[in-house]
Order: structure tokens, then sequence, then C-alpha cells
């Protein structure tokens, strides 16, 4: 699997919002790697006129994409880091809750004196990918997950 940069460009009147390159198909994207982009630039939004998102695909249809000069594939270790940069940027939290109804638990749990489980101390924790408190970088990581360290196609 590869990590893919897509450079998305703001759309003129009449046009949708945003403009992926000609060669970018949602539908082939989502067969490939996983459920679409994994995470947006944001620039658009913030009133720029391009903005990026990363997306992960199998070797072979990343390798075609990189052909179009909008994509191109990246490193693991650079899209981690472009996640993390977007995130800054976005004012997003470091650390998100990804199973409030788990957090609940552990509330009441905690509440009525019962003790907390292994599973629950591990949902606290952010630095797990457990579901509870997550950081955003460990989120990253499990979506980057067979990720190839190497851009070379």
């Amino acid at each position: 699997m590869k990590a893919v940069k897509v450079r998305i460009r703001r759309g003129g009147e009449g046009e949708n919002l945003m403009l992926y390159p000609a060669a970018y198909k949602g539908s082939e994207v989502g067969r490939s790697g996983l459920q679409g982009p994994i995470a947006y630039s944001g620039h658009i939004a913030r009133g720029g006129a391009e903005a990026w998102c990363i997306i992960v695909l199998d070797n072979a249809l990343a390798t075609t994409y990189a052909a179009d000069p909008d994509m191109e594939i990246v490193t693991k270790t650079d899209a981690q880091a472009l996640l993390e940069e977007w995130r800054i940027a976005k004012g997003e939290p470091e650390e998100v809750v990804t199973n409030p109804d788990r957090l609940t638990a552990i509330i009441a749990k905690n509440g009525a004196g019962v003790a907390l489980s292994a599973e629950d101390q591990k949902a606290l924790d952010p630095d797990d990918a457990t579901g509870g408190v997550t950081k955003q970088s460990v989120t990253f990581a499990t979506k980057l997950k067979g990720v190839s360290n190497v851009a070379a196609t």
C-alpha cells in the first residue's frame, strides 16, 4: 500500500467547491484503499485556492495516480507529518474521544466504585489505539497501517 497526496482545487462559480484531479476516481479509491481520503488539509475551507488530502491505495493504482501532476506518492513518515501539520492548522485537538459509549460506561463504573478493567485503563490511555480517548497521531498511524515508507514506485 502507498500513501498518495492529492491536490484539490477550489471550484469556480457553478462548479463543485472542491475539484479533484481528472485521474481521481472516488469509487476506485474506495475499492483500492480505505473509504476515501483519510484526511484533508482544510485550506479551501479557510479560504485557500487549493487543498490537499491523503489517500491510501494499492501499489499499482498509486503508481497510476502518481502519473498525474496533481498527485504524488509520499512516504508513511511524510504522510504522518502532513496529517499532524493539517490537524494543528485546523485547530483540532491532539486527543479525541473515539468511543463515547465506552467512556460513559467507565464513568458509571467509577461512580459506582467498581474497579476499572485493563481494557478500561487502555481506553483511557491516549497513546493506545483502544477505543475511548486516543491521540490523533495514534489514529493516523492506524489509518496508515500497511503503508510503505518508500515513496519510489
